[in-house]
């Protein structure tokens, strides 16, 4: 199980690193600002039910966890 792109997306940005930057690059101060960005976006998006932009996905009670809530980065360009 992995991190999805709008976790991934978010965290990155409250962490400070571009996306195209190499793992491997990164100091183990970085590495540790992304994990605790993703717990955040991560916590914050299951306050809210979730967070999806499709409609077909839903939780384990079969509740639609579509959300239109707003977020700092994701999808947008550049």
């Amino acid at each position: 199980m992995g991190t999805g792109n709008i976790c991934a997306d978010e965290a990155l940005w409250f962490a400070e690193v571009q996306g195209e930057t190499p793992a491997s690059s990164l100091s183990a101060a970085r590495i540790s600002a992304v994990i605790d960005a993703a717990r955040q976006v991560m916590a914050n998006a299951l306050a809210q039910g979730g967070e999806s932009f499709d409609s077909l996905y839903v939780d384990v009670a079969s509740s639609s966890v579509y959300s239109d809530w707003s977020l700092s980065v994701y999808g947008l360009a550049g």
